[in-house]
């Protein structure tokens, strides 16, 4: 028996949380990715009858927690041990180094140090209030909350949206990076091909 593809929807994340689409079963991969405040919305705006959530990561974060137990509770988990001999095929990691051109060094550079400064600054805003300290379980936690805060002056939030600018815009100069084009097409010609 076929699948009718024709009612089948298949929307990213980043677009289903503001459709307000109506379907039977709503199906979300990577159910962690939708845990945000603002990516949460899903549940909310998309009708649904039924709804499966599939993930290899579970969040460790109490109120991503909540927001999974109170839309779509665990009801099955599988460990890595007991799958990877049925699902996992042998595999090697190789780390390439790729180059950059001056430009492409100095953007990241430039944001790799204002990452190194507010993080060296919120770890003594941290390492200096009892409150902090307890509150967040590092700078990364502290700079991800803080950084959503609309208050102005206040170092700990200057440091917080400096140090998640700089983290964020360090990884796009990465991710950006062109020579990695040119090392991905000389790992695929070197590769052998494929046999059947």
């Amino acid at each position: 028996m076929g699948v009718d593809t024709s009612c089948i929807r298949v929307i990213c994340l980043k677009t289903a949380y503001t459709t307000h689409a109506d379907v039977d079963l709503l199906i979300v991969d990577e159910i962690h990715r939708a845990l945000s405040e603002k990516y949460s919305e899903v549940f909310d705006t998309v009708t649904y009858k039924w709804i499966l959530g599939l993930t290899a990561t579970l969040p460790e974060k109490d109120t991503q927690l909540t927001i999974l137990s109170k839309y779509c509770s665990v009801v099955f988990e599988r460990s890595i041990e007991h799958v990877k001999d049925d699902i996992l095929s042998p595999f090697m990691i190789y780390n390439l180094k790729v180059g950059w051109d001056a430009k492409q060094q100095f953007r990241y550079k430039l944001f790799d140090g204002k990452f190194m400064h507010a993080s060296k600054e919120l770890s003594k805003i941290r390492y200096s209030s009892e409150t902090y300290k307890k509150k967040y379980k590092s700078i990364f936690d502290m700079a991800q909350d803080l950084s959503k805060s609309t208050q102005l002056g206040v170092e700990e939030i200057i440091q917080s949206k400096a140090f998640w600018t700089g983290m964020t815009m360090r990884k796009n100069a990465v991710y950006a990076n062109e020579k990695k084009i040119e090392v991905t097409k000389q790992i695929l010609a070197a590769a052998p091909k494929e046999r059947k």
